[in-house]
């Protein structure tokens, strides 16, 4: 089996998040709408998209194209463990990839990206990269990072 592995670590003081309340880790949608953390993989045929919220709920998609053909991805729950630290927030995520990701010759291209709601109900986006104007993950220019193909199952 062959996962991906993340750690977003946030650093701030904690108790200045808003972190939904930890619950059972089931599929969930919407979860970008509080803090969330997103990881995007793109084969060159389409991408996926992973939400990985510090509540242990979790999302996974397949886009077609650039946000178009949004289907349920058939993925095995993510593991999803957080810790908080007075000064810092990490979220660690482990997803196991499916075979046609897996088998692609073509180069993966990876995006990372987080939106971080404070107790003050502000919002700001992060990611490796951003296009210009306002965030939006599912853009191919945030798709910063470039992993070899056929990593094999």
């Amino acid at each position: 089996q062959s996962r991906l592995r993340i750690r977003y670590s946030v650093r701030c003081e904690s108790d200045r998040l808003a972190l939904p309340e930890q619950k059972a880790p089931i599929r969930k949608d919407n979860l970008w709408r509080q803090t969330c953390f997103e990881a995007f993989v793109s084969d060159g045929k389409g991408y996926r998209e992973f939400n990985f919220s510090p509540s242990f709920e979790w999302a996974a998609y397949y886009f077609g194209k650039y946000r178009t053909g949004m289907t349920p991805l058939n993925v095995e729950p993510p593991i999803i463990r957080a810790v908080a630290a007075p000064l810092q927030f990490d979220l660690y995520a482990d997803v196991r990839l499916d075979d046609e990701l897996l088998t692609s010759a073509q180069p993966w291209r990876l995006g990372l990206s987080a939106i971080i709601e404070t107790v003050a109900r502000e919002k700001s986006y992060w990611a490796l990269a951003h296009p210009d104007g306002d965030p939006d993950f599912h853009h191919a220019s945030c798709f910063a990072l470039q992993i070899p193909g056929a990593c094999g199952p």
